[in-house]
């Protein structure tokens, strides 16, 4: 019976670090202090982690023209990581550049859709601010 109960909780463990990588969710875990004098025999388990959605990738995700080659890029936990660090070096000193032939092609060409994308939608804004700004000088 513990046999299974451990099958059961490794199994929800893993279904629910899945469910992270795929869904963009942000692992937000309590704090456990260490029970003082415990073996593992008798240890229990922490708490699961909390998962909350990633606001902006639910609202993307959600979006109905999103084109479906996107849609399907995006369900990479790879292709997750890469942006998360071409955004997060952006936060830096040294902004870090894409380099599609640094990664594997698939991946690369996944994360190239999705950057395309990105750029195609927000090309439209960027142009009437441009000419706000030339009408200004």
């Amino acid at each position: 019976m513990n046999d299974i109960s451990t099958q059961i909780r490794n199994t929800a463990a893993a279904l629910a670090t899945a469910a992270t990588l795929l869904t963009g969710c942000q692992k937000q875990s309590e704090t456990i202090a260490p029970e003082k004098g415990a073996s593992l025999t008798t240890a229990s388990l922490p708490a699961a982690p909390v998962l909350a959605p990633d606001k902006e990738i639910t609202t993307l995700l959600r979006d109905k023209s999103l084109p479906p080659e996107v849609r399907a890029s995006l369900m990479n936990p790879r292709v997750h990581a890469i942006l998360q660090g071409i955004w997060g070096s952006g936060k830096t000193e040294q902004p870090i550049s894409y380099v599609r032939n640094v990664t594997v092609p698939a991946e690369g060409a996944q994360t190239v859709i999705v950057l395309q994308h990105l750029l195609n939608v927000a090309l439209p804004p960027t142009i009437e601010r441009g000419r706000g700004h030339h009408q200004d000088l």
